[in-house]
């Protein structure tokens, strides 16, 4: 079977999944969630390359004939080493990003982010091009306190905490959440920054861009009659946390693997 792969560190990447099911109900897919190097953002990028080529050969070989990166940080550090190595098409989430952002380049951009991601310096070439104001911001705290399932509360001062910082003398027109942990958290984000701020939603411009990859590049995926399959592996156990039930029922079972 020829099936849709996708990836992050952890959960987050099934905001992308998700978004992904509702507009090709019937392609099976395959998610993995490398929770044994949970997060990503914190790592080197010596190890996000090799944790990045680890997942995308097990994809491979488990019969995907596309891999998407639902994972900022592998996108800006890993995927442009590691796609040259692969034998089939992988796709990332920050070239739709980056042509719906020239659109408006006279907005003043916020992008909220891991540190890995703001490291690479992605988002701040983003930026130059652009030619108007922008703040990259590295908020380290996140994934761990989302993936920890951490009680509404301490989430909701961690958001606050980083919006503040973000606009602080800075008023963003524009802000991207840029690692797929926070778009579950988006809510609290619009809650915490000014009222005129757009946030940019990853998931639209996703599945947006990639129906229009598989139909330029006649990408090979089956299709399904029935009740289409999405296999969930991990590779250590994985507890869903609150913030992750409207895109995965708890009960859902993973499938445990080693790299």
């Amino acid at each position: 079977m020829r099936r849709l792969g996708v990836f992050d560190s952890g959960v987050g990447g099934l905001t992308l999944l998700r978004a992904l099911q509702q507009v090709m109900p019937a392609c099976p897919f395959l998610y993995l969630a490398d929770t044994a190097a949970l997060p990503y953002g914190e790592k080197s990028p010596a190890e996000i390359i090799h944790r990045t080529e680890l997942v995308t050969q097990y994809l491979e070989h488990a019969g995907c004939s596309i891999i998407v990166y639902a994972c900022n940080t592998a996108c800006t550090v890993a995927h442009q080493t590691v796609q040259a190595q692969g034998e089939v098409p992988h796709f990332e989430i920050i070239s739709p990003l980056r042509e719906q952002l020239l659109l408006s380049r006279a907005r003043p951009l916020g992008v909220l982010c891991t540190r890995a991601t703001a490291e690479s310096g992605v988002f701040q070439q983003l930026g130059e091009e652009r030619g108007s104001p922008y703040r990259v911001l590295a908020c380290p705290d996140l994934v761990p306190l989302i993936e920890g399932n951490a009680p509404l509360e301490q989430l909701q001062r961690a958001v606050k905490r980083y919006c503040r910082e973000l606009c602080t003398g800075f008023l963003p027109e524009i802000v991207v959440l840029g690692c797929t942990h926070y778009e579950a958290l988006r809510g609290l984000f619009q809650q915490y920054l000014p009222p005129c701020t757009h946030i940019i939603s990853q998931p639209a411009l996703l599945t947006v861009a990639f129906q229009r990859y598989v139909r330029n590049h006649e990408v090979l995926i089956d299709t399904i009659d029935t009740t289409p399959r999405t296999e969930y592996c991990c590779t250590a156990p994985v507890e869903v946390p609150q913030a992750f039930t409207p895109y995965i029922s708890p009960s859902t079972p993973w499938h445990g693997i080693s790299l």
